[in-house]
């Protein structure tokens, strides 16, 4: 009986010496593959290449509605067949306003991009891995991004908020509207930059 007592004590034990062995801080505190920050991204250039897809994403998640925003109000397209979008007739009619769901989604979509076209230019020089005039390029191409989404805006709303670098929340709400001779101008010293890079 006594021997039974002992060989449970001793697999009570070794139970306990085995997993706090395996508690290690590599097995506990695992960071997920699929969380990334500024903290642990854009060290490489494969990073900042993904990077420069994401700035591409935002402008492929705005082509299918586009058509909408920039077609509709003219005399290109009707509405038969698109009434159920939500606020295509608003802007058949017209009638803009800032509630418009088609024109939020382009709004934000495109200073999205503007956003993810800055993290690139801001954080260009991390990386220490680029291959030959890989640095180059992809700055050419954040640039040609950006001035392309200026485009878009300059053409539907006139004069928007420039935006050129990586801002914090407190400073973003105190960014007034430029010009639109502002805004183009930034437009033709990117396409130029971009030109040079690229």
């Amino acid at each position: 009986m006594k021997q039974i007592k002992y060989i449970k004590i001793y697999c009570v034990a070794l139970i306990t010496i085995g997993m706090s062995a395996a508690c290690q801080k590599e097995v506990i505190d695992l960071t997920p593959q699929s969380l990334l920050t500024t903290k642990d991204f854009y060290k490489t250039a494969r990073d900042i290449d993904g990077a420069v897809l994401g700035v591409y994403s935002r402008y492929q998640a705005r082509m299918p509605r586009d058509w909408a925003i920039l077609e509709m109000p003219t005399d290109n397209m009707h509405t038969t067949g698109y009434f159920a979008i939500g606020g295509m007739s608003e802007l058949n009619n017209m009638a803009f306003s800032q509630s418009n769901p088609l024109l939020a989604a382009f709004w934000l979509n495109t200073y999205n991009g503007i956003f993810r076209a800055n993290s690139v230019l801001a954080n260009i020089d991390n990386p220490v891995d680029y291959k030959v005039n890989q640095k180059e390029q992809f700055v050419g191409e954040a640039k040609f991004m950006r001035a392309l989404f200026y485009f878009d805006l300059v053409r539907m709303f006139g004069g928007v908020p420039k935006v050129t670098s990586l801002l914090s929340i407190d400073v973003a709400k105190t960014v007034t509207k430029a010009s639109d001779d502002e805004i183009y101008a930034l437009i033709i010293e990117d396409l130029k930059d971009a030109v040079d890079k690229l």
